[in-house]
C-alpha cells in the first residue's frame, strides 16, 4: 500500500460517560482506515449489551483496535493477492448452496421428524449392538459422605450409616453439608471409579480386586473422614449396563431416524423431478 496510513481514535470514555442530556452524535466516527469508517453506530450495534459494568471503555478500545486491525489487514491483502486470487465467487456460490441445503434439510427434520423413542427400542437396540458398550474403564453405583473430623459423633453416625434408612442417611447429609463436606445420595446413577477416586482417599493398586472385596468403607485424610457404600460395579472390558446407555442409545436411534428421512424426502424429489420430465440426461 502506497498511501500514507490515516487513523483517528477518538477517546472513548466520553461515549460512556456522557450525561443524560447530551444525546449521544449516533454518526460520529470513531476510527478511520484509509478512508473505511467505523462508527459509533456500528460499534454500539457489535457490542450490544456489554458495554453496562465498569470495564466498558476498555472492552470499547478492544473492538476499536481489533476493527482498526482487520480492515489494514484486509486492505493490505486486496493489495498484495491478484484477481484471480480474490476470486471467490465459486467457493460462495458453493457455500451458499450449502447453506440453503442445511436450512432446508433442518426445516424437513422439524417438520417431520419423530424424536419420541420408547424403551423396548432402546433395550432392542442395546442388545443387538451390545460389542459396541464395551467398558474402558471401571464403573460403579455408590452413596458417600464428605464429613468433617471435628464432627460430633462421628462414630454414632458411622453406626447408622451401616444401618441404612432414609432418616438416618438425612441425619448424616446435614452433618456432611453443615460440616463444610459434601455427598452423593444417588445411587441409581453409574459413575466412572476413577472419578471416585480423585474424590475420595481409596489406596488401591488393583480395581477390580478392591471392588470385589469392598462394600462399606470409611476412610479419612487430615481433614475429613468419608463414609462409602457401594452398591454395585462394572468391570472394565466388560458391557456398560443399559441404564447407563439409555441417553446415548436414544441419540443413535435419533440420528439414524435424521438420515434416514432425509435420504427418503430428497429420493422423493429426484423421482418426482424425473417423473415430471424435469431432469435430463443427454
Amino acid at each position: 500500500m502506497s498511501r500514507p496510513l490515516f487513523l483517528i481514535l477518538t477517546a472513548l470514555v466520553s461515549l460512556f460517560a456522557c450525561k443524560k442530556d447530551k444525546p449521544e452524535d449516533n454518526s460520529r466516527v470513531i476510527a478511520e482506515v484509509y478512508g473505511n469508517k467505523l462508527t459509533y453506530t456500528h460499534m454500539m450495534q457489535d457490542l450490544e449489551g456489554k458495554l453496562n459494568g465498569p470495564d466498558s471503555a476498555a472492552i470499547a478500545d478492544d473492538y476499536v483496535a481489533n476493527w482498526v486491525r482487520n480492515e489494514l489487514i484486509y486492505l493490505k491483502a486486496q493489495d498484495e493477492l491478484t484477481a484471480e486470487e480474490k476470486d471467490k465467487t465459486e467457493l460462495l456460490d458453493q457455500y451458499y448452496r450449502d447453506l440453503l441445503i442445511h436450512t432446508f434439510q433442518q426445516k424437513l427434520l422439524t417438520r417431520n421428524l419423530d424424536l419420541n423413542v420408547s424403551d423396548e427400542e432402546i433395550e432392542t437396540y442395546y442388545n443387538e449392538h451390545s460389542q459396541n458398550f464395551e467398558l474402558k474403564e471401571n464403573i460403579v453405583r455408590l452413596i458417600f459422605f464428605k464429613l468433617s473430623n471435628s464432627t460430633p459423633n462421628l462414630n454414632t453416625l458411622w453406626y447408622k450409616f451401616n444401618t441404612g434408612g432414609k432418616a438416618n442417611l438425612d441425619q448424616i447429609t446435614y452433618a456432611s453439608v453443615n460440616g463444610g463436606g459434601n455427598f452423593h445420595r444417588d445411587e441409581d446413577t453409574w459413575l466412572d471409579f476413577n472419578d471416585i477416586l480423585k474424590e475420595i482417599p481409596i489406596t488401591t493398586y488393583n480395581q477390580e480386586s478392591y471392588l470385589n472385596n469392598h462394600k462399606v468403607i470409611r476412610v479419612s485424610d487430615d481433614n475429613f473422614t468419608y463414609f462409602v457404600q457401594i452398591m454395585d460395579f462394572r468391570i472394565k472390558n466388560s458391557i456398560s449396563p443399559l441404564q447407563r446407555e439409555r441417553d446415548r442409545i436414544r441419540r443413535i436411534i435419533v440420528n439414524k431416524r435424521k438420515s434416514e428421512l432425509l435420504q427418503q424426502i430428497e429420493e422423493q424429489i429426484v423421482n418426482d423431478a424425473y417423473a415430471s420430465d424435469k431432469v435430463r440426461i443427454p
